[in-house]
């Protein structure tokens, strides 16, 4: 090891214009905080305490909302309704409405259909009744 010092010299110099005071300046001031208000201290811990209390209630009540609302997506099977719900919408539409099968071929309401079917067989001589099993296919 060598002999060197292994730390900084201290470089003692005259005091600056800043450090030196006069009597002119009159009494020093208070250093700053020297004098600490209990009562102030203590009401702003309790309102600090009392607003993280407040912040923890309003999370906890959301939190449990949004774990509510997920579970009874996913769990019990709300989520799941919604795309079979669209389908039935769209199916009750189609057979209470018009339109076209293929080329050939047409769909009606079911009303109506029961209503020609009741006609039809109300229309028909109690001969018929082959005639009207071979015409109940189209």
């Amino acid at each position: 090891m060598s002999d060197t010092p292994h730390e900084t010299p201290v470089h003692h110099t005259e005091p600056d214009a800043w450090h030196r005071h006069s009597p002119d300046e009159g009494a020093p001031q208070l250093e700053h905080a020297a004098h600490a208000n209990p009562t102030a201290l203590a009401i702003t811990f309790i309102g600090m305490i009392l607003g993280v209390a407040f912040v923890i209630v309003v999370l906890v009540a959301y939190f449990n909302n949004y774990v509510s609302t997920i579970k009874a997506e996913k769990q019990e099977g709300v989520g799941i309704a919604a795309p079979f719900e669209a389908t039935k919408a769209q199916d009750l539409a189609h057979l209470d409405g018009y339109g076209w099968v293929d080329h050939d071929t047409v769909y009606i309401p079911v009303e109506a259909a029961m209503d020609r079917v009741v006609q039809r067989y109300a229309s028909a001589s109690p001969g018929t009744s082959e005639e009207l099993s071979l015409t109940d296919a189209d």
